[in-house]
């Protein structure tokens, strides 16, 4: 088995290259396994690398050292490669994916040992127009969100969480009304306004917002939950059970639907929100990949998947 540590510097509030280093260093030795560290060093570099490591042939882990959207891209690059698994190791500002497994996930999957003496389970990813993701697509008031966060990120003193509060401000007053219509499973449903709509593989996303609360990773399904438009003072009482995953139970009017393909239906191109990423697209199409992904996990929560 070889080891490989994916590191994204620029993930989180600083380089935390030469901390992963040493605690490799110090795992893999007593392990008389090869290692190494590659870094990325541009958006996407994680994609082109992980295809690199697969394309070896070699039976390998794959420690995605990075926030979800170097997740994401390194999700593609290792999608239906049955020799590599993902092993994430969040150092990012949000961390949704691993949140899936806990509120303390983040600092257990953190724990290089622990990963490398996991077990290894197959997951299903989604693929947007030929795009993979691994957690969340989205479309609406919440990737109109995402898509101002670097902008106010940009600006001194201002810190990732401040910079989604700014967003958020914003897109309170612009993005609350966005015409879609679906269909789902090949069923069209007709067109009606939204404030946005989830296609969920993962359970959270936004900073810890759980979105999709009944999703599973190896279901074979997606959740699908499209928030109706709503009165703006309607919408800030709605906030906190969003924020806690409780709105599917507490809200009737909410629309969730499972299944195995969606495509959001607009006049207009539709940024989604990928893992964090917008991308515009036309009229995209979403579709589950049952097992196409092998992820790497703490023994102890493997029963989650």
């Amino acid at each position: 088995m070889r080891h490989v540590l994916l590191i994204n510097p620029a993930a989180g509030k600083s380089n935390r290259t030469a901390e992963l280093t040493r605690a490799a260093a110090s795992v893999f030795a007593r392990r008389t396994e090869p290692w190494e560290i590659l870094s990325t060093a541009y958006p996407g570099h994680a994609r082109a690398l992980a295809r690199e490591i697969a394309a070896r042939g070699e039976e390998t882990i794959v420690y995605v050292c990075g926030g979800d959207g170097t997740l994401g891209e390194a999700a593609d690059g290792l999608a239906g490669r049955k020799a590599c698994a993902l092993a994430p190791v969040p150092l990012g500002t949000g961390n949704d994916f691993v949140r899936y497994f806990g509120t303390d996930a983040p600092e257990r999957f953190y724990a290089l040992a622990a990963l490398a003496d996991g077990v290894t389970r197959p997951i299903d990813l989604l693929r947007v127009n030929g795009r993979v993701c691994i957690n969340i697509a989205s479309a609406g008031f919440d990737a109109a969100v995402c898509a101002r966060m670097p902008m106010y990120k940009r600006l001194p003193l201002v810190s990732g969480s401040a910079a989604y509060k700014l967003a958020l401000a914003h897109g309170f007053f612009t993005a609350v009304k966005n015409r879609f219509s679906f269909e789902i499973d090949g069923v069209s449903a007709e067109a009606a306004d939204y404030v946005f709509a989830v296609a969920a593989n993962g359970s959270f996303y936004g900073g810890g917002f759980h979105a999709a609360p009944r999703a599973r990773l190896a279901d074979g399904l997606i959740d699908l939950v499209r928030i109706p438009s709503m009165p703006r003072s309607q919408m800030l009482r709605m906030v906190g059970a969003y924020r806690r995953g409780e709105h599917l139970e507490r809200y009737g009017w909410i629309r969730f639907t499972r299944c195995r393909s969606v495509r959001f239906l607009s006049e207009e191109p539709i940024g989604m929100n990928l893992d964090g990423e917008i991308v515009p697209m036309c009229d995209p199409l979403i579709t589950v990949e049952p097992g196409a992904l092998r992820l790497r996990v703490p023994a102890a929560l493997a029963d989650k998947i």
